[in-house]
């Protein structure tokens, strides 16, 4: 069986626990403008330890393949609107990563190669600096922080009562 596994279809007990449907804005936009990235749409989990790897977001259509990755580390509070996040990334270096599959996590094999290739179109040193206001968001116990644990605490709730229900 792969190691990760996406939530689907999944529904959980408390809604206000589920960050799916959340909107995620871009780094450089200013709070007036901000640039919109798309939807948590999905999440991959490790299905070992149910910990949030990555963030599966749909972009509406402004990105050729509609859906792309965010590592569960470079999402941040948005400090206005809890139900919204933020991510350091750019839409330049998200145009570089491979296209996002679901299909990919059906054999460790094919995770494999498609990871090596995201990892590789990732920003290198110097290409991607997180900007001092989003590392101190990204240091907080905010209202986020508690919010992403209680979905991963469910999510090792649900997981370790119905591994089918979880595909």
């Amino acid at each position: 069986m792969p190691r990760y596994r996406t939530l689907r279809d999944f529904h959980f007990p408390n809604a206000a626990e589920d960050i799916r449907g959340a909107e995620l804005f871009g780094e450089n936009a200013d709070q007036a403008n901000r640039d919109r990235l798309g939807v948590i749409a999905d999440v991959v989990f490790d299905s070992d330890t149910s910990k949030v790897v990555y963030a599966v977001v749909d972009t509406g259509g402004w990105l050729k393949s509609n859906r792309f990755l965010v590592p569960a580390d470079h999402i941040f509070p948005l400090p206005d609107n809890p139900q919204a996040y933020l991510t350091d990334l750019t839409r330049a270096w998200i145009e570089r990563f491979p296209e996002y599959n679901e299909k990919y996590l059906d054999s460790v094999d094919l995770w494999a190669d498609y990871e090596g290739k995201y990892r590789a179109a990732w920003p290198q040193a110097g290409e991607h600096d997180i900007d001092g206001k989003t590392k101190a968001a990204a240091q907080t116990t905010s209202e986020f922080r508690k919010r992403w644990q209680a979905f991963e605490e469910r999510l090792r709730q649900s997981h370790g009562d119905d591994r089918d229900e979880v595909a």
